[in-house]
């Protein structure tokens, strides 16, 4: 019994490395927006890739993993620092919202709010609130 539970926890581990992404943007908004993730995790190995950018467009989710480089450990739990921009029609990128993102399979839900012209970025644990 005791080598299936260690087998299936093998497996498991496998799976998620090989299907879950570190952390996606999904954007709920009619903008384009632009995205910085800095990765904030200290713990031995320092990840060496700790910073990501680009675009997401209108309804479109966009994530990002470790990377493929030599000793870039992938850490499942991360501290991530995301700041979200607007991109304005003149190409100017204006701070939206900005969040500290921890966890295991990380997502960011960027959403904006017509009748109080606000913006909401919403985490896992914002949901189970």
């Amino acid at each position: 019994m005791d080598s299936k539970i260690r087998y299936f926890i093998m497996l498991l581990g496998v799976f998620l490395s090989l299907n879950t992404y570190s952390i996606c943007i999904k954007n709920i908004t009619h903008f384009s927006l632009y995205y910085e993730i800095e990765n904030r995790n200290t713990q031995h190995p320092v990840p060496k890739v700790q910073f990501h950018s680009g675009t997401v467009n209108t309804h479109e989710k966009k994530c990002h993993a470790h990377t493929n480089q030599s000793g870039d450990d992938w850490k499942i739990y991360r501290f991530d620092l995301v700041k979200i921009f607007k991109i304005e029609d003149n190409s100017q990128k204006v701070l939206v919202c900005q969040k500290m993102v921890e966890g295991i399979a990380n997502r960011l839900d960027v959403r904006f709010h017509r009748q109080d012209n606000s913006w909401w970025c919403l985490d896992k644990d914002d949901y189970d609130d």
